[in-house]
């Protein structure tokens, strides 16, 4: 690739445009923040997150039109926000926001200046069906806290070993962190190799939470429809609430402080 954009430089950030030689090819937004908080809005792209040695943080955005903007950025305090403003994009024809399930859903669709609700799903609006979608990489240093608030994407996420918290219904696979909050629901699938701090989990519709390892002090679940939790680490004190079809398994706890079983709800501690 070669650059072929331009650089804005201030004390936020720095921005700069890469692309390929070919027309069709994918570009490359860059863009670095001195941030010390992530935080993303509606987003329904791919996301991975890895960590750097380098101070702030560095988003690349993966683009097949360097003139639409898919992606708002906000610095609010010493936290870097990202918004999806759009899904896809052709001409005067824009996706604003998508549904995704597997039916009775809608989608709002801007044609010129005038905005459509469309009866379904996965709409696409695109004169090449090959074209690349948006996606974004992100380097942050190690400890940085990370929010995906009505998430509905899919996230690679490393070794942040930072507080995490999400609410939505995408699919996340994460490496360690450190205080996790999550609130998922609908058919969300989150996996996390290890937590050593807070867990607090409220698990709706068909959502399903496996976490491998973990040592926490506190430990909060409630899961509820037909969703799967199962965290195969140890917790010194835990609250713990199943209902309906839900399942819930926890490998170790010290002193259970409450826990509720309802309808053919599910518990089982390893330890017990």
């Amino acid at each position: 690739m070669k650059v072929i954009g331009f650089y804005i430089i201030s004390a936020l950030f720095m921005t700069s445009v890469l692309m390929g030689s070919s027309a069709a090819e994918e570009v490359v937004i860059v863009k670095k923040f001195d941030a010390h908080n992530l935080r993303f809005e509606n987003i329904k792209m791919k996301l991975e997150i890895k960590t750097h040695t380098a101070k702030g943080i560095e988003v690349k955005v993966f683009t097949p039109d360097v003139k639409e903007k898919y992606i708002g950025f906000e610095m609010s305090g010493d936290e870097l926000v990202v918004e999806q403003l759009k899904t896809a994009s052709i001409g005067n024809i824009s996706v604003i926001s998508q549904s995704t399930g597997n039916g009775g859903g809608r989608s709002v669709v801007s044609i010129g200046n005038q905005t459509t609700i469309i009866e379904g799903n996965n709409v696409v609006v695109s004169h090449n069906s090959s074209q690349a979608r948006p996606r974004m990489e992100i380097s942050i240093p190690v400890g940085t806290s990370l929010t995906l608030n009505n998430f509905k994407g899919k996230a690679m996420i490393g070794n942040t070993e930072g507080a995490f918290n999400m609410n939505g219904s995408g699919k996340v696979v994460a490496g360690n962190l450190n205080k996790v909050e999550l609130e998922i629901s609908k058919n969300a699938k989150v996996e996390i190799n290890q937590v050593k701090q807070l867990l607090k989990v409220d698990a709706s519709g068909n959502s399903k939470l496996h976490l491998q390892q973990g040592n926490v002090e506190n430990l909060q679940v409630s899961v509820t429809g037909n969703s799967r939790v199962k965290y195969g680490g140890h917790a010194h004190k835990a609250s713990l609430s199943v209902t309906d079809n839900g399942k819930l398994f926890v490998a170790s706890v010290d002193e259970r402080r409450n826990s509720t079983i309802s309808r053919n709800g599910r518990l089982t501690i390893g330890n017990w």
